[in-house]
């Protein structure tokens, strides 16, 4: 994990979700977190390209 995955994953859940919504907006923050990291790599031959972002499944 990093610090923004800490971050992203303790953000309360609304309240009243049924467990395959948790499981959802679980895997969607997942999802986003994932993309995060990969867009905002300090190191250039690591970052994602903007094609290779666009690509990502939380944009698509």
């Amino acid at each position: 994990h990093s610090a923004l995955a800490d971050i992203i994953g303790a953000y309360p859940f609304r309240s009243g979700l049924s467990d395959e919504e948790v499981a959802r907006e679980r895997a969607l923050r997942e999802s986003f977190t994932d993309f995060l990291l990969g867009v905002l790599d300090v190191n250039p031959s690591t970052r994602w390209t903007p094609r290779q972002a666009a690509q990502h499944p939380f944009i698509t």
